[in-house]
């Protein structure tokens, strides 16, 4: 199995990196922006280098390119495959979300989302002038473990015409089930709902676990579903600002097109980070990474678990992919502010809860993308302070 290597020293040296960028002491932990604490595969290192080597980045479109990398891809995991019309390129996956909404809605129009729920999905909807309505997932306290509210849920289809999903879920961490979605794809086919789904974290899954395309499905509503991805978690790599979209409904990609053109000059492909994506999947050693890297990251969530559960009263979701734990803080502090001073204390810098639902004060959103001595010291100071 191929041997992951650390980034920290260098991270909490230079402060360049968007998580890092606030750090004021060698010992603060900075468990905020979801990236990760490990190097790019070798194997990307080196086919970047040769792009470099090669000398030459100018204008470049490279879709051909990246429809083959990606097809190869899709081939591999989901037995998928797309023509040149069912894919776009933009610069990350909330660029073109924004794209998307633009073509889907207009101003005053409602978009459902499911909180708790990454906070961008909140952002654009309020900076494109539409109304974000929420469909609050479950939590079952007792198995912690959060499931979709399909009778809320079919309400509000009713009224709003475009939902964003978030699939895998940042942050409760689910890989939806097929059934799950199948109830999802037959509400919005009986309501004609369409469905933005960002699954960037779609390869960072557990052992044991299918995440499941929402394109994959054998569903009328078919038409109705736009996929947005990246290799952004992938192989951590969030400032290359690259993703792509792909939906079968032809006309629909037509107007994202359109839209993308009228809102930015596209003047080109990002040369190398379109590069980074078909080394990524291309290049077959990066495979044998990732393979070594989800296990890694699996390995991380249970140790958390384990240590913070058997010495504190802090309660860990359930989860079953991201590199995302979900701390349930309510048996340990009873108010946010005393939540804030505690983790300001032991200087454990974490994204409080409510940034993704107002009703989620009492959780923490904890980055575990981190080395065996990192992740055993936010273990360890968890403990001495709730213990």
């Amino acid at each position: 199995m191929k041997k992951l290597v650390s980034n920290h020293e260098f991270l909490c040296k230079h402060h360049t990196s968007r998580r890092y960028e606030g750090m004021k002491h060698s010992y603060d932990l900075m468990l905020t922006c979801a990236d990760s604490d490990f190097k790019i595969p070798l194997a990307m290192q080196e086919d970047l280098i040769k792009v470099i080597k090669e000398g030459d980045v100018s204008y470049s479109f490279l879709d051909d390119q990246l429809l083959e990398a990606i097809n190869t891809w899709y081939t591999k995991q989901y037995n998928l495959s797309f023509a040149r019309e069912e894919l776009i390129i933009g610069s990350g996956v909330i660029h073109l979300m924004q794209i998307a909404l633009e073509v889907l809605t207009k101003p005053g129009d409602g978009v459902i989302v499911q909180p708790p729920v990454y906070d961008p999905f909140y952002e654009i909807i309020e900076n494109k002038d539409r109304k974000i309505i929420m469909n609050h997932l479950l939590y079952d306290e007792e198995q912690q473990y959060y499931t979709m509210n399909f009778v809320e849920l079919e309400e509000l289809m009713q009224q709003h015409k475009v939902m964003i999903l978030c699939s895998p879920h940042n942050p409760v961490g689910r890989i939806w089930k097929e059934a799950e979605l199948e109830q999802l794809l037959s509400l919005a086919a009986k309501y004609n709902v369409f469905i933005i789904s960002d699954e960037i974290w779609q390869d960072i899954v557990f052992s044991n676990v299918h995440h499941h395309p929402l394109f994959s499905f054998n569903s009328p509503a078919i038409s109705q579903v736009l996929v947005l991805s990246s290799q952004a978690k992938t192989y951590n790599l969030g400032g290359a600002q690259i993703g792509y979209g792909l939906s079968y409904n032809h006309d629909f990609m037509t107007k994202m097109h359109h839209e993308l053109s009228k809102s930015i000059h596209y003047a080109s492909t990002n040369y190398l980070s379109a590069k980074m994506i078909i080394s990524g999947y291309l290049n077959h050693d990066n495979y044998d990474w990732l393979a070594a890297y989800r296990a890694t990251l699996e390995e991380n969530y249970h140790y958390l678990v384990n240590e913070v559960e058997k010495a504190t009263n802090i309660k860990v979701t359930r989860i079953e992919g991201t590199y995302l734990g979900w701390l349930n803080m309510s048996k340990v502090v009873k108010t946010r502010a005393e939540l804030e001073q505690k983790l300001d204390r032991a200087h454990i810098h974490a994204i409080n809860g409510s940034v993704f639902s107002p009703s989620s004060e009492l959780f923490i959103r904890v980055d575990f993308a981190l080395d065996n001595k990192t992740i055993g010291e936010v273990a360890r100071r968890l403990i001495d302070l709730f213990k």
